[in-house]
This record gives C-alpha cells, sequence and structure tokens, in this order.
C-alpha cells in the first residue's frame, strides 16, 4: 500500500476520534423545514485530483453564523438552540483507487459543527470484496425548558452521543461475515417532580445514561434465496441520583401543612438485551416471492433503590427511609413475512402476516420506616409484589390486485386481527387477580389505481374494526380513506395533491363510575403542492397542509377527593404553508426568497403572561388570569418563518454563500413563551 494514501486515511481517522463521540439526538430530530441551509443547486463537480494511487475529492464549506434572540430564551433553545461563531456547514473528502490501491474507496463527511446542537461525523474504507468498515458519530445538545408546562418544574439540559463502528468482510459476495459495536450515551441535569402524600415536590436530578450493543451477523444469497442470521447483546445503566433543593419546600399545593426538608433518592438500574435476528427472502418461482423474518429478545433488568426523606407535617418532624429491590424480564417474540403470488400476468394474490408476543414478570421487594423523633415512635413495612403480562397478537391481511387496462387497476383486501392478553397482580398475603381477555377485529380493503404518462390517482378505503394497542381491552371501529393524485402536464411544472382520514371511535374505556366509557379519536388532513421549473431563470415551489385532530374521551377525575366520572376533549388544527422563488439574478449571482408559517389553534394549555415562574416556587407559575397551568383551555401557536439567501460563484473552486432566517413564534392567550430570533450565516463553499 503507498505510504502516502496510508498516512492520510489513518490521520483522517485519528483526528475524528479526537472529537467528542457524536449523538444520538434524544427526540431523534432530522433536519426538518425550519433549519437554514444557504441557497443554491449543488456545485459543478471538478475533475478529481490524483495522488499516487487514489483520484481525490474535497468540498469543503464554512462560515460564520449569528443568532440574535429577543424574548424567551429557554423556548427558543428548546427549540431551536442556534447559537453565535464559526460553523463548518459540510466537509466531504472522497477518495477512489486504482489499480494497485490498498484501498477501493474511501470517506471522510461530517456536517452541523459549530453553532448547531447536532451534528455528525462518518468515515469508512473499503477493499472490494474483502473489507468495508464504517464509522459514524453523531453529537446532539438536548435543552428542553418550556415555560407554562407542568407549572415549569420539569427541565432537562444534557448532550446525547452516539458512536457506531461496522466492519463486514467478503462484501458484495454470496457469504459475508460483519461486526458492529454501538455506543449510545447521555450526560446532563434535569428537573422534575416527587409525589409525597398528595403534593408534589421538585427534585434535581443529574442525567447518567449508557447502553453498549455489540453484533456479529451471516448473510449470504444465491440465485433465488438469500438470508441473514445475527446476534446481538445489548447492556444498558441507568444511574438515577435525586435531589431535592437545600432548604425547606413547601411543595405546589398552597396552605397546606406539609413541606420537605431533605429527600434523597438513589436508584440505579442495569439492563441486558440478549437478541437473534433472523431474515429468509427468496423466489421459489418465477410468480411466487417470500419473505420473513424473526426476532427474538430477552430482556432483563435489575434495580435497586434507597430513598430517605425528612418531612414537616403538622409541626411534627418525620423520618421516612425505603429500601427496593427488584428485577424484571421481558422475552418478546416478533414474526412477519410477506407472500405474493402472480398467477396471471394481470392478477397479484399477496398474504403479509405478523405475529407478536411478550411475557413481562416483575417482582419488587420493599422495606419501609417511618420514624417520628418527637413522638418517639417508629412504624415498619415490608412488601412483596409481583406482577405479569402477557400478550400474544397475531395480523394478517389478505390482499388482492387486477389490472384492467396498462394504467387502471382495483384493489380488494381482508385484514384480521387477534389478541390475548392476561395480566396478573399479586401481594404477600394476598390472592392475586387474574385478568384474561381476548380481543377479535377485521376491516374491509378497496382502492383503486390510475397512471399515465403525465400523472396518477391512488384511493384506498379501509372501514371495520381494530384491535392494535395492547392497552385497549376492546376492539375499536376504524375507518381510513387515503386519496393521492400526482399530475405534470408539461415539463417543469409539478401539482401534488393528497387527503386522509383515520377515525377510531367507540373504544371502551369502563370504569365503576361510568362502566359505559368510550374514547373516540378523529383525524382529518390533505395537502397540496405545486413545483414550477419551467422557466431558465427560476422556481417556484409553493403549498399548503391542514391537519385537523378531534378526540374525545370518558374519564375519571377526583373532586374534594371523591372519584367523579367526566368527559375530556382534545382539539388540535394544524396549518402549514410555504412559498419558496429561486433563480439566477444577475451573471453568477442567484438568490432565494421564501415564506413558511404554522398555525396551529385547539385545547392547548395557555403560557404564563407575566413571566415570573420560579420552580422552586411553584405559586408563581400559576397564570395571573386565574387559568390554572395545567388545565386545557382553547387556544394556539403561529410559527412564522420568512428568509433569503444569496449565492455567488466566484470561480470553480469557490463559492460564497449568505442567508437569513426569523423565527417569530408566538403563542395565543399569552406571551412567556414567545421569543422573536433572526439567523445570520456567510459561508464559503471551497472545492477541490
Amino acid at each position: 500500500m503507498p505510504t502516502r494514501a496510508l498516512v492520510l486515511f489513518c490521520a483522517a481517522g485519528a483526528a475524528l476520534l479526537l472529537v467528542p463521540a457524536a449523538t444520538w439526538s434524544q427526540q431523534s430530530r432530522s433536519r426538518s423545514e425550519v433549519e437554514f441551509e444557504p441557497v443554491g443547486a449543488p456545485a459543478e463537480e471538478l475533475p478529481a485530483r490524483t495522488w499516487g494511487h487514489y483520484d481525490f475529492s474535497l468540498a469543503l464549506e464554512v462560515g460564520h453564523q449569528q443568532a440574535v434572540v429577543r424574548g424567551n430564551n429557554d423556548a427558543y433553545r428548546s427549540h431551536l438552540n442556534y447559537a453565535d461563531g464559526f460553523r463548518v456547514f459540510d466537509f466531504n473528502l472522497r477518495g477512489k483507487g486504482s489499480a494497485g490501491a490498498f484501498f477501493s474507496d474511501f470517506h471522510v463527511q461530517g456536517s452541523g459543527w459549530g453553532g448547531e446542537p447536532n451534528n455528525w461525523l462518518r468515515w469508512g474504507a473499503r477493499k472490494k470484496g474483502w473489507f468495508d468498515f464504517r464509522a459514524v458519530y453523531r453529537r446532539s445538545d438536548y435543552f428542553w425548558v418550556f415555560p407554562g408546562f407542568a407549572r415549569d418544574e420539569h427541565r432537562n439540559d444534557q448532550q446525547r452521543r452516539l458512536q457506531g463502528y461496522e466492519l463486514t468482510l467478503r462484501p458484495g459476495r454470496p457469504l459475508r461475515f460483519w461486526a458492529g459495536y454501538t455506543r449510545n450515551s447521555g450526560f446532563g441535569l434535569a428537573l422534575t417532580t416527587f409525589q409525597f402524600t398528595f403534593d408534589a415536590f421538585p427534585l434535581f436530578e443529574p442525567l447518567r445514561q449508557t447502553y453498549d450493543q455489540y453484533r456479529v451477523g451471516v448473510g449470504w444469497g444465491g440465485a433465488r434465496w438469500s438470508g441473514v442470521f445475527e446476534q446481538g447483546f445489548r447492556f444498558f445503566r441507568n444511574d438515577r441520583h435525586l435531589f431535592l433543593p437545600e432548604g425547606l419546600n413547601p411543595g405546589n399545593v398552597a396552605g397546606d401543612s406539609i413541606a420537605l426538608a431533605e429527600t434523597l433518592r438513589l436508584h440505579p438500574v442495569r439492563g441486558r438485551v440478549p437478541f437473534t435476528r433472523l431474515a429468509l427472502v427468496g423466489r421459489p418461482h418465477s410468480t411466487l416471492d417470500f419473505a420473513a423474518r424473526l426476532l427474538y429478545a430477552d430482556l432483563e433488568t435489575d434495580a435497586t433503590r434507597f430513598e430517605t426523606t425528612i418531612a414537616q407535617l403538622g409541626g411534627q418532624t418525620l423520618r421516612i427511609t425505603a429500601e427496593s429491590l427488584a428485577d424484571a424480564g421481558r422475552p418478546t417474540t416478533v414474526a412477519d413475512g410477506t407472500i405474493s403470488w402472480r398467477p396471471l400476468s394481470r392478477l397479484r394474490l399477496s398474504h403479509a402476516f405478523r405475529f407478536h408476543q411478550f411475557h413481562l414478570a416483575s417482582a419488587a421487594r420493599t422495606q419501609s420506616e417511618l420514624f417520628a423523633p418527637s413522638a418517639g415512635a417508629s412504624f415498619l413495612l415490608e412488601e412483596d409484589r409481583r406482577r405479569i403480562l402477557r400478550s400474544e397478537s397475531q395480523s394478517n391481511r389478505f390482499e388482492g390486485s387486477y389490472q384492467l387496462t396498462p394504467g387502471l387497476g382495483v384493489r380488494a383486501g381482508l385484514r384480521t386481527e387477534h389478541r390475548d392478553i392476561q395480566r396478573v397482580k399479586a401481594r404477600e398475603g394476598i390472592t392475586g387477580r387474574d385478568d384474561s381477555v381476548g380481543v377479535n377485529a377485521r376491516s374491509f380493503l378497496l382502492g383503486t389505481f390510475f397512471r399515465t404518462e403525465h400523472g396518477e390517482v391512488f384511493f384506498e378505503l379501509e372501514r371495520g374494526g381494530t384491535a392494535g394497542v395492547v392497552t385497549r381491552v376492546s376492539p375499536a371501529d376504524t375507518s381510513r380513506l387515503r386519496l393521492r393524485v400526482r399530475w405534470q402536464p408539461m415539463e417543469g411544472v409539478k401539482l401534488a395533491a393528497n387527503g386522509f382520514l383515520h377515525d377510531n371511535r367507540n373504544a371502551r374505556l369502563p370504569t365503576a363510575q361510568n362502566p359505559e366509557g368510550r374514547h373516540s379519536v378523529r383525524t382529518r388532513g390533505f395537502l397540496v403542492d405545486l413545483q414550477l421549473a419551467r422557466f431558465r431563470r427560476g422556481t417556484l415551489h409553493l403549498g399548503y397542509r391542514r391537519q385537523d385532530i378531534t378526540a374525545a374521551t370518558d374519564v375519571l377525575f377526583f373532586a374534594a377527593f371523591q372519584p367523579r366520572a367526566g368527559r375530556a376533549l382534545y382539539v388540535a388544527n394544524d396549518n402549514y404553508a410555504y412559498v419558496d422563488v429561486s433563480g439566477r439574478l444577475v451573471g453568477n449571482l442567484s438568490g432565494e426568497v421564501g415564506y413558511r408559517v404554522t398555525f396551529n389553534t385547539g385545547t392547548f394549555p395557555p403560557s404564563d403572561p407575566v413571566g415570573t415562574c420560579n420552580p422552586l416556587l411553584p405559586v408563581s407559575c400559576d397564570n395571573a388570569t386565574g387559568l390554572d397551568p395545567l388545565g386545557i383551555n382553547f387556544g394556539g401557536l403561529n410559527h412564522h418563518q420568512p428568509h433569503a439567501a444569496l449565492r455567488h460563484t466566484i470561480s470553480r473552486n469557490v463559492v460564497w454563500k449568505a442567508g437569513w432566517r426569523w423565527y417569530g413564534y408566538n403563542v395565543k392567550q399569552g406571551s412567556h413563551s414567545d421569543y422573536k430570533a433572526h439567523l445570520i450565516t456567510t459561508s464559503l463553499l471551497l472545492l477541490f
């Protein structure tokens, strides 16, 4: 192997290892429509540069970002979290080996470093037919402090990091092997609440969560059949350590006689999950296709808890200590697959099946002691609890489609579901309660599709019942409707529209106060999108999306410590509109301008308009209008995002970019969560 190429690749790998292990975003945030990226089509690809036995190409975009925020900075960081400073927008180094090179190809890529909450790095190298190595680092700064929610007593400020490595031997050959390792970790500080008697108290929680996953596998492929076998092991660790801020804490309920002087909870959890994965895909006959997979995992967890609390109650001091040991197991089996048969050239019959079974068993032993020093009294309580939940579900979908003409076809199908649920709860000295429920449901499917040279129309309707929620003990009536239209009347003009309807009705939620309790959800939505790229100097892209959700649930709540039946209503009307215009302005200068807006209404909790929330003084978080922050009231929000950008091609190797985006976030019926932010970027794209 040429020394220069080996040194270059090893140096790049060593540099990446010095970067903090990257992360998987806890909220799994991908690039969204609210994120700014400089304008412009991809730069012209330059001829690769040759060095030794390798042809190299490098694209590097670096620049500066300025964020100007006015209003609630916590809400801004919870949503966007862009910061000032130097930024590496993109980095892409690729190399391709010629005859005599050790590597067939290799790459180093990265994006989002500096001033952005999510960033990543990837690199890898491949020797055709021998090995393929891939590595990834992801890093996410997750911040969540949203005023007006849960009395402002739930906060999260942490970093989540992911690093993964995979080595495949004999890639692209009929028999191949691989091994991989993944580590996911999170660190930071959170604020949560602790229930004591009928009150709630804030607790600080330093976060430390990690899991490590190891896996090995083998894959094989032939003319008609191919398969995969993989064995893995995952180890989970969560070191929970919660403590009360110093000083006497009166809790959330004003006027009661309960206060906490000290609370400490240590709650480490350890978990182990061996898992096995099998997959098989084949075509035993030219008219028959088959695909199936099987996953088995056996979760085992162990947890210990030590807790001590010193409370002031009615002028007396109480000390409560508790120690617990708990373990749980959850073996899970999932199998699914499809069979497709084409007895005629225009007729297709298919069967999709799914089987899911798990058995959750847990046991906990707790020893608690209550000591009142002033009275010299002590009470000791020991308790054993055991719980079992078994669930087995099967679903089948039979479908047939027939092509009446080359562009017109019809579809019909039947979906069946069966679910068995068994729940057992037992305490020491008390006979366990055994609840067993069997649920059956079925639905029918009808549809049609029409395709031409300039577009297509797709329609599907499904009606019947569903039992797809494990906690539901009765089936629900369901209706689904989908309509999709795509039309391209001429080159450069594209129109797309789709609509959907999804209703779940009459799911039973019986209680002692309301044996006929029900739950229903009604969802409607549509999208219209137009793309106009017929003119050489510019393009136009605009659209509108709307979704309406209405959910009504019979609930049980407590008034004056007495259970009462009631009804909860949830309404959400979500609207999103966008328009973008881009094109060449003059010479090598291009520009883009656009506007995006989100406006929602519905049953949203109102924001605190005063802005005096103090997490350690919960009463100050009550809404100035007299509304309970936890109450559901009609409200909504507006989120405006106008943007503009310029791009100037200086030479074949250098491109200048600049952009501006404005974020205007406004919550109706309140202003404490509102913010306005300008995000200004400028960068140079360097091509080598």
